[in-house]
């Protein structure tokens, strides 16, 4: 059966699915989307829930874990439900902060669908969704070191080129291995963004590609470039960006 999208919310996911640079659409549209899931307790009176009142939200087992389904759209729960099944809708941002700490599947049995974590559903709730705790700030450079990951992240080089191409905001991007020994933390992958002011918004953003590719060294960090240090003289004058704005 083909997935015909019913509306914003389903284009973007359809996208999202196929390319991890639509991501940061997909949730910035969840954001103010409504959800549709399925309530067994009484329905609201005049289909506005009363102060206090109750929600008795259907869950299901799958892979021996609890989750509760949720829905892009009326037609999504008609398909998963062909025998007919009352629903009742509500905003994402809303939908996620009454059910903190729920696992959720999105579209159960459709095409296009998705495990819902309970952070990431807190983070929609919370507007933070794909945004990195902190930016990247070393505290002893000469200790560090970097050099070119031995296996290459390809998959996350172009999935942030065509996320950044969209954008418009980066002007150049470097990926490096990092590792600092003082840190007692794995060697990872680090990403240098040249974006200016724009470099905490970009990074909310990549926050999100990142989480839908698979990187060989994880996690990732990003670094901004343009504030000086031992760190960016290694991306500017030792390490080819693997991305560069059109001119």
């Amino acid at each position: 059966m083909s997935f015909k999208p019913e509306n914003e919310l389903e284009e973007a996911l359809m996208r999202a699915a196929r390319d991890s640079a639509e991501r940061p659409l997909f949730y910035r549209v969840m954001e103010t989307a409504t959800l549709y899931f399925v309530n067994e307790g009484a329905p609201p009176e005049g289909g506005k829930l009363a102060t206090g009142q109750t929600l008795n939200i259907r869950q299901v087992q799958f892979d021996g874990k609890q989750f509760v389904p949720v829905f892009t759209s009326p037609e999504r729960i008609a398909a998963a439900f062909p025998e007919g099944q009352a629903y009742l809708g509500m905003a994402a941002k809303e939908f996620f902060d009454l059910t903190r700490g729920a696992k959720f599947l999105l579209n159960p049995g459709s095409e296009f669908g998705k495990e819902i974590t309970p952070l990431e559903a807190a983070s929609i709730a919370d507007g933070t969704v794909g945004k990195p705790e902190e930016i990247f700030v070393p505290e002893a450079p000469a200790q560090v070191l970097l050099g070119k990951p031995a296996v290459y992240p390809q998959a996350l080089a172009d999935a942030l080129s065509r996320l950044f191409e969209k954008d418009g905001r980066v002007t150049r991007a470097w990926i490096a291995h990092f590792f600092n020994p003082l840190s007692g933390e794995k060697a990872h992958t680090l990403v240098a963004l040249e974006a200016g002011e724009h470099f905490q918004a970009v990074l909310h953003e990549a926050g999100s590609v990142v989480a839908g590719v698979e990187v060989p060294e994880p996690p990732v960090d990003f670094l901004p470039i343009g504030r000086g240090g031992e760190l960016e003289e290694y991306f500017l004058e030792d390490c080819e960006p693997f991305y560069k704005a059109k001119s």
